[in-house]
């Protein structure tokens, strides 16, 4: 063995007997190799007749853990192998002679191959503790010859002390009492079954790497991670270095996997428990103060009706017994508003915490049916219905059109402002609920017949009508995605004290009545004309809007029995239910124009709805010039025409309507007198008589007006119950080819009558049964 070189005396020559069992082999100068000064060597007598001699130091780690054998030492320019490796020599037949030495990479010798690390060490793979690798037997039974000699048979046997105490022991990876001669035991053990642990030449880079990596997570993204995903961030990290270590070491390769697995593990618990004893303490201490805040904050917005606001300070406040019964208190205000949704939204808090608080599951579940809300809390939902749009990198979607945000609310949904992310185009989407029928095959044909409608909308190409993009459905939400306008609507220019300059106002009308004369030629019927409806760009142009809405929102289920239109400026016979044409819309431009260049709507209604629809029935239109003095005749020319109640006495086509107004115009301007429209000829028609029956004021009133069989006004309280009239005698026939609508007779319209009680009719509605309505 070979002693350290206290006293740097001078290296003394081995003796023959010694030397003769090295290898003598050039070592470059530069090469590593463990160099000793001291020799121990046995006694002569047993060197001369030992078959080989080899070198017994166990050279530990600076933590005084045996990791690695030195195979080779040098002493005097001569290479002396480890005991352990000329007992593998010796095993397999081989002489000094044939080891050949390349530093810092291996030795060979016959076919025994051992690699070695930068330090021309062997890494040594311990099997595990020493009571259960090598095979051992105790002297004592041996020498009693308790032990067979098959024991030994083709064996190399080491004979050293194992009892603690009695011979040196030494610190391993897998126990911390290995004796010395076990420790060879295992590096023989794998020389003899080329079990190597190598260390490669990339494994310090790949540790400081691991290092590096692990370091700037603790610094940068654990602090700022959630202590749930701090948690799973970290054991996939340290599941992944123990894993990568694990396979290096399973395929003979040897990382330092330790220093890595230390910092992590504490740098976790250092920025845990600062998370943990400062920042989520701290928080705690504020949100503990806030709470009595929101809750009051709540309360009074409650008080003051402002239920979203009270929602959301109640939040945030802990769910104790008190907030639950607050907040069931403030879903049942949202419930008496018929807010559906959000009392549901309310409730489903409530469930979330405790689902057995009350009945908050069975009546959530009951206002979620009794809610029109689908998307979004509320996308195509009544006016109720509220838009959750969270914040967030991901924005909410109807269809492929990314949602922006809210621009308004209309009698058939809510509008919204989205991107058509695909070509980057900024659109209005007009939403509505399709609510299905009694059976699957009604509400099949809700869906094709608003499919159909958009598509006919969606087919108009002219400058002048708002353009349709697209139309879809879902989550049972239609949506019509179209331009996006920059502009207002005529309704503030239809006041006295905001009328556009006559010429303006004309010239408007008349551009609209070109392009209702394309949408007609095309087959499609607006039947809502309104000054809402018409839109003045910021550049001065005209635009038509709404495009077959009126008739995609009587497709659906809420709709059916309602009249499609706005009732004062409905014409004629949208109110008897008849099958409209493209005059109808010519009534009601005719409508909208008296209301811009006067600032009064033609038929005002009086006391109520049913006043409002006999008089577009049957009373003559105002005087135009009687209404504002100045309008020069051709303009009232215009208008007699353009509200006249037979369809085949106005003009029959929007270009004829816009040709008169430019006539108009140019009157207006210096030029001849407009022509009077010319008079069409009237069509003898089949005889239309709507006699309207006496009545008596009912103890509680109807709250609906039918007109036709399939069209209801809601909200209607001033019609009296009817009277089944008597059949008409033969000779009060009226004449053929006029339309006769007998004023009604009860207070207020007309002459009250005695008559008796009428009896009793499940009917309560007041019906004009002289035509059948067209399919919608």
């Amino acid at each position: 063995m070979f002693a350290a070189n206290t006293t740097r005396a001078k290296v003394a020559a081995a003796p023959p007997e010694i030397s003769s069992g090295a290898v003598h082999q050039t070592v470059p100068a530069d090469a590593y190799v463990i160099f000793q000064e001291k020799m121990i060597p046995p006694l002569l007598p047993f060197a001369a007749a030992a078959a080989g001699l080899g070198h017994v130091n166990l050279f530990t780690e600076s933590d005084g853990v045996f990791r690695r054998d030195a195979p080779l030492v040098q002493y005097d320019g001569a290479l002396y192998p480890s005991y352990a490796l000329r007992l593998v020599m010796a095993y397999q037949g081989l002489t000094p002679d044939e080891v050949k030495f390349i530093p810092g990479v291996e030795v060979s010798a016959g076919r025994l191959r051992i690699p070695l690390d930068a330090d021309s060490m062997m890494a040594v793979t311990f099997l595990g503790p020493s009571a259960d690798t090598i095979k051992r037997a105790s002297f004592r039974d041996v020498l009693a010859g308790s032990v067979s000699q098959d024991f030994f048979k083709d064996k190399i046997v080491l004979i050293g002390p194992t009892a603690l105490g009695v011979g040196s022991n030494y610190v391993t990876p897998v126990a911390g009492d290995f004796p010395s001669v076990e420790v060879i035991a295992h590096s023989v053990e794998n020389m003899l079954h080329s079990r190597f642990l190598t260390r490669p030449p990339w494994a310090q880079q790949l540790e400081w790497g691991m290092v590096a990596v692990l370091g700037l997570f603790i610094m940068l993204l654990l602090p700022r991670m959630r202590a749930f995903w701090g948690l799973v961030v970290s054991l996939m990290l340290c599941l992944s270095v123990l894993g990568a270590g694990t396979y290096f070491f399973a395929v003979g390769q040897w990382i330092k996997i330790g220093y890595p697995m230390v910092l992590l593990v504490a740098g976790y618990l250092v920025v845990v428990s600062k998370s943990f004893l400062v920042a989520e303490k701290g928080k705690e201490l504020v949100e503990a103060s806030q709470i009595e805040t929101n809750k009051m904050l709540g309360l009074s917005f409650q008080g003051q009706g402002m239920l979203d606001l009270a929602f959301e300070k109640f939040r945030l406040c802990p769910l104790d017994d008190n907030m639950k019964d607050t907040l069931y208190s403030l879903a049942l205000d949202f419930e008496r508003k018929r807010q559906y949704s959000k009392a549901a939204a309310v409730l489903g808090h409530i469930a979330a915490k405790d689902a057995k608080f009350k009945d908050v599951v069975e009546k959530g579940q009951k206002l979620k049916e009794a809610s029109d809300g689908a998307v979004f809390g509320g996308v195509g939902a009544k006016k109720e219905g509220t838009v959750m749009i969270t914040g967030g990198a991901t924005k909410p979607t109807l269809g492929r059109y990314e949602i922006e945000k809210e621009l308004g609310r209309g009698a058939m949904g809510v509008v919204y402002l989205g991107r058509d992310p695909k070509i980057n185009r900024m659109v209005a989407i007009k939403t509505m609920m399709l609510e299905d029928g009694g059976d699957a095959g009604s509400a099949k044909d809700v869906k094709e017949r608003f499919f159909r409608e958009a598509e006919s909308a969606g087919t108009l190409n002219h400058p002048n009508i708002v353009r349709i993009f697209d139309a879809g459905e879902e989550n049972e939400v239609a949506y019509i995605a179209m331009e996006l306008l920059d502009g207002h609507d005529l309704v503030r220019y239809g006041t006295k004290e905001g009328l556009l300059p006559l010429e303006k106002a004309l010239d408007s009308v008349a551009i609209v009545a070109d392009a209702l004369d394309y949408a007609h030629a095309q087959g499609v019927v607006h039947r809502d004309i309104k000054p809402a409806n018409i839109m003045l760009i910021k550049d001065g142009s005209i635009r038509v809007a709404d495009f077959g809405i009126a008739r995609i929102t009587a497709s659906s289920k809420t709709a059916t029995g309602t009249v499609m239109g706005t009732p004062s400026y409905m014409s004629p016979e949208q109110v008897a239910g008849k099958k409209v044409d493209g005059r109808s819309d010519l009534f009601s431009l005719s409508v909208a124009l008296f209301e811009l260049v006067t600032g009064e709507k033609p038929f005002k209604g009086g006391e109520g709805l049913g006043t409002l629809l006999f008089q577009i029935a049957n009373d003559p239109h105002p005087d135009v010039s009687a209404v504002k003095a100045g309008l020069p005749a051709s303009l009232k020319a215009v208008l007699d025409k353009g509200l006249a109640k037979n369809p085949d006495l106005r003009f029959q086509r929007g270009s004829e309507m816009a040709a008169a107004l430019r006539g108009v115009i140019s009157e207006l301007k210096g030029g001849a007198p407009a022509p009077a429209p010319a008079p069409v000829k009237v069509k003898t028609a089949p005889t239309l008589e709507i006699i309207q029956p006496a009545v008596v004021p009912a103890p509680k009133p109807d709250k609906t007006v039918s007109i036709g069989p399939e069209i209801t006004i809601p909200g209607l309280n001033d019609m009296p119950k009817a009277v089944p009239p008597p059949p008409p005698a033969p000779s009060a026939a009226p004449e053929e080819g006029t339309l006769r609508i007998e004023q009604p007779r009860h207070a207020g319209v007309g002459p009250a009558v005695d008559v008796p009680p009428p009896p009793p009719n499940p009917d309560a509605t007041v019906r004009l049964d002289s035509h059948r309505q067209e399919p919608i």
